[in-house]
C-alpha cells in the first residue's frame, strides 16, 4: 500500500517537473537589449550620428520555446567612412558572446547603383538584429563569401611601414631585403651595430630615422644610457640630441623610443623641435601616450610631423600579428594614409613577408615615413 502511494508521489513529481521543463519557454528580451546598446555604442564609437538612423521596428515572437524579438534598422552611412572598422569591431563583440553569431552581406542597391550591406545577429538562429546599411563607401570590403566590392579604384591606399629597435643585432637584416617593399627603419643611437645598419640602409636605398630614447612614465623599464630626461637642462638635452645624429648619420627626422613622459612636456618638446627646425627635419609621434603635446607644438614650430595609428607586433604571437595586420588594412580603406610600427624582430618580419604580397594585390602601396610627411 505505501509502495504504491510512494511510486505514485514519484511519478506525480517526475510528471510535473517534465512538464514544466518542457513547456517552458526562455525570455531573451533582457538579452536583445543589452546587445542592441552594445551595437549602437560601436556605431557612435566610430560617429554614426543620429541623423544617420533612418528607421527602427520591432516585432515579438515566440519560437521553439524562445520567447523574443527583432529589431530592424536601417541606417545611411553617407557621411561615415570607416565601416570597415564597424563591422570587425562587431564581429568581435559578438565573438564573445554566448548563442550570438553574426552574417554579413554586402550587394549594389538595384535602384539607386549605390553599395549597400545588411548584418543579421541571431540568437541560436533566430534573427534578433537585423540592420540594412545604405550608402556603404568602405573602399573594399570582404564578406563572409569572399566576394569584393571597390566602390572608387581611383583611390590610393597608401601605408608606411616603420620598423623600430635597429642597432643591437643585424640578423634580421637580409629579411628586410626580402620584403621588397620602401619601409623606414628606426635606429637607436650609440647601439653596437647602429652604424652598421645605417650603411646597409644607404647601400640599399631605405630609409632611416633616429630612434630617440626619451623618459616613460614608468621607471620600471630598461633605458638606453643616452635618454632624453625631462629634468635635464637645455644644453644637456641639445648634447644628447647631437651625438644622437652623429650616431645615427643619415637619418632624415626622428620618432620617440618610450617617451610616454617626455613627449608629454612642452618643456622637452620645445626644445627638441626647435633643434629639428634648424636641421630641416620632421618628428614622428611613436604616440606612447594620449597626453602627447608633439601635435600643438608641431604646429608652434611649423615643423614636419606625422603619428602612429596602429602597434602591429606588442603581442609576441602570430596570430595577433596577423589580427593588427588585419586591422591595418582595414584602416587604410577608411583613412586611405596610415603610419604603422612594428621592431626588428624575426617573428615580425616573417609575419610582414607573408601578408605584404596579399596587400598589395588589394591595392595597398608601401612607402617610407617621410612621402606621408611631405604629403
Amino acid at each position: 500500500m505505501y509502495k504504491k502511494i510512494f511510486f505514485l508521489l514519484i511519478g506525480i513529481i517526475l510528471v510535473f517537473f517534465f512538464t514544466k521543463n518542457f513547456f517552458k519557454v526562455e525570455e531573451i528580451d533582457e538579452k536583445i537589449s543589452e546587445t542592441e546598446k552594445e551595437v549602437l555604442s560601436i556605431f557612435k564609437r566610430y560617429k554614426l550620428k543620429d541623423k544617420n538612423i533612418l528607421l527602427r521596428k520591432q516585432w515579438q515572437w515566440t519560437r521553439k520555446k524562445i520567447k523574443g524579438a527583432t529589431i530592424e534598422y536601417e541606417i545611411d552611412f553617407l557621411d561615415v567612412n570607416n565601416g570597415n572598422i564597424i563591422f570587425k569591431s562587431l564581429k568581435d563583440m559578438i565573438k564573445e558572446k554566448k548563442d550570438l553569431s553574426i552574417s554579413d552581406v554586402y550587394y549594389q542597391s538595384k535602384i539607386t547603383g549605390n553599395p549597400e550591406a545588411s548584418i543579421d545577429i541571431t540568437y541560436n538562429g533566430n534573427s534578433i538584429i537585423s540592420i540594412k546599411i545604405k550608402n556603404f563607401k568602405v573602399p573594399i570590403i570582404e564578406s563572409n563569401n569572399n566576394q569584393y566590392l571597390a566602390t572608387n579604384k581611383n583611390k590610393k591606399y597608401i601605408i608606411a611601414l616603420v620598423l623600430d629597435d635597429f642597432g643591437y643585432t643585424k640578423k634580421n637584416l637580409e629579411k628586410i631585403k626580402d620584403l621588397n617593399i620602401k619601409l623606414t627603419m628606426a635606429v637607436l643611437p650609440e647601439a653596437p651595430y647602429s652604424k652598421f645598419v645605417c650603411e646597409f640602409a644607404n647601400k640599399n636605398n631605405l630609409e632611416v630615422i633616429l630612434h630617440l630614447p626619451m623618459q616613460p612614465e614608468s621607471d620600471k623599464n630598461s633605458m638606453e644610457t643616452n635618454t632624453i630626461f625631462v629634468d635635464m637642462p637645455k644644453n644637456k638635452i641639445i648634447n644628447i640630441l647631437n651625438n644622437s645624429f652623429n650616431s645615427v648619420f643619415i637619418a632624415k627626422g626622428i620618432s620617440n623610443h618610450m617617451g610616454s613622459l617626455a613627449t608629454g612636456n612642452e618643456y622637452v618638446m620645445d626644445i627638441i623641435f626647435n633643434e629639428l627646425k634648424k636641421r630641416n627635419m620632421f618628428f614622428l609621434d611613436s604616440f606612447t601616450t594620449n597626453k602627447s603635446v608633439c601635435v600643438q607644438m608641431a604646429k608652434k614650430h611649423e615643423l614636419l610631423y606625422a603619428r602612429r595609428d596602429l602597434f602591429i607586433d606588442n603581442k609576441m604571437e602570430k596570430q595577433a600579428i596577423l589580427e593588427q595586420l588585419k586591422k591595418a588594412e582595414d584602416l587604410v580603406f577608411s583613412k586611405e594614409k596610415i603610419v604603422i610600427i612594428g621592431h626588428d624582430r624575426e617573428l615580425t618580419i616573417d609575419v610582414l613577408k607573408e601578408v605584404i604580397p596579399k596587400m598589395k594585390k588589394k591595392g595597398i602601396e608601401f612607402i617610407s615615413i617621410s612621402r606621408i610627411v611631405q604629403n
